[in-house]
């Protein structure tokens, strides 16, 4: 019999879906999904052009890596909420919607220093 929390394919039955808050937290679960499905360095990473003289081996890795993409980009889909979805909807790579979602939303690690220092005088 099934375990009720994971479906046939090996995704989670409750994936995190991402509602313009706690971006963080969401990107770090999110990592830890694509690193179980086997997808996390296409889409940190991004996968190289197939050159054009390739061989039948890197043919079949292309289309492995394509797979793995279409993978990660599936999950980022399906764990966004249908708001965060449409800023996405362009972007036919995994790296693309990622990087584009960290863009938006996940900010500057600079930034962020600033903002919290203001924060911190704000309340003192």
């Amino acid at each position: 019999m099934a375990n009720q929390s994971t479906t046939y394919s090996q995704f989670p039955a409750n994936l995190p879906v991402f509602k313009d808050e706690n971006y963080d937290r969401w990107c770090t679960q999110m990592k830890v999904i694509f690193r179980f499905q086997d997808a996390l360095e296409i889409v940190t990473g991004g996968e190289a052009d197939l050159a054009v003289n390739a061989d039948e081996a890197q043919r079949t890795t292309h289309r492995k890596l394509k797979k793995k993409d279409a993978k990660g980009l599936f999950l980022i889909h399906q764990c966004v909420d249908p708001n965060i979805f449409e800023k996405i909807i362009e972007e036919e790579i995994a790296k693309g919607a990622w990087d584009t979602l960290k863009k938006i939303f996940g900010g500057d690690e600079k930034l962020k220093g600033i903002k919290l220092q203001a924060l911190r005088r704000q309340y003192e």
